[in-house]
Formats: C-alpha cells, structure tokens, sequence
C-alpha cells in the first residue's frame, strides 16, 4: 500500500449475480473486530470482478497451521499472525450450515455464521478437517458426529497428539460449544 503496508488479496473467482450478496457479505466482514481476526481493509467490484484487501498476517493461515505436513501440533500456540479471515470458511464444503441446502430447515441467519464457526473450532481443537474421506471406517469420516459420540468417553478422543495435558477442560469446554 501507498502507506508501506502489505496487505493480502483474496480474489474471488467465479462471481455472479448482480453483487448484492457481495455487499452483503463485505458489509457483514467489515463490522467483525476482533483481536485474533484479520480486519478487512478495503474490497474490490468491478463487474465481475471481485477481491477483497486484508491485513497481511506474515505466518500464513489457520488451515496451514492446523493441518501442515510433519509437523508436531502439540508444540503450537495461536497468535495473532496464524489466524484467518472468517471470510475464507463461508461458503466452503464441510461449514456450510443444513439450511443452505435444505429450504425446509428454515432460511439462512446468523445461525448459519454460527455453526461455520463451530465447525472451524471443532477442526482447531482436532486438528483435522471436519470430513476426512481418507479415515478408516466410515463412522468417522464426519467429524463432529464422530467426537459427539465419543465426548463422554472420559476425553478419550485420541487429541493427545494436538493438545497438553493442561489444556484438556479448555479443550472439552471448546467442543461442547461448538457443538
């Protein structure tokens, strides 16, 4: 920027419509203000074209950080600089909420922001993604049923890998609410 700050452009393909649900969405990004969220700087939209302008978080997204190759994830605490823009898991396969798909549900809310964020909380705590095809039996491709069903087993969720010893009620408390 004209400033000397470096920023990152999440350009967003495929872009229909007349843009209102655009705006819609840069509206809703825009009033979000917290510490550990990336703030929206600014947006592009030009026909169809349409980018949105974040501050630039110099160690990588959420997605990198929970899930990379080889790395041992019990070691890792979040900070500021690992967190993603909510933006990047609205609209994406395993956050999508019931009633996007299923008018009978009801219309889409705010309850829909709520259950993404639940999902991305469930994969932060399990360091996985929320569907894994690639699990061995089929109970556990989905996720959140399959730690649903095991959260009485006295946390014997198999996190060990990902969380200290100390951080098991955090860890449990955090799951129960992003049920």
């Amino acid at each position: 920027m004209s400033d000397g700050r470096f920023v990152a452009v999440k350009v967003l393909n495929e872009s229909k419509g007349n843009g209102e649900d655009f705006m819609n969405e840069v509206a809703s990004i825009s009033r979000t203000s917290h510490v550990n969220i990336v703030t929206l700087l600014g947006f592009c939209f030009e026909r169809s074209k349409r980018a949105l302008i974040y501050e630039f978080m110099p160690h990588g997204s959420l997605d990198k950080f929970i899930y990379s190759q080889g790395s041992n994830n019990q070691s890792r605490r979040l900070e500021k600089e690992s967190i993603i823009s909510m933006a990047c898991a609205r609209g994406t396969v395993g956050y999508i909420a019931p009633e996007v798909f299923c008018r009978k549900f009801g219309g889409v809310s705010y309850k829909s922001d709520v259950y993404s964020y639940g999902m991305m909380v469930l994969e932060m705590v399990g360091g996985r993604k929320n569907i894994d095809v690639g699990v061995s039996q089929t109970s556990e491709v989905y996720f959140p049923s399959w730690i649903y069903e095991h959260i009485d087993q006295s946390m014997n969720l198999n996190l060990k890998r990902v969380i200290a010893e100390e951080e098991e009620e955090i860890t449990r408390k955090l799951i129960i609410v992003s049920l």
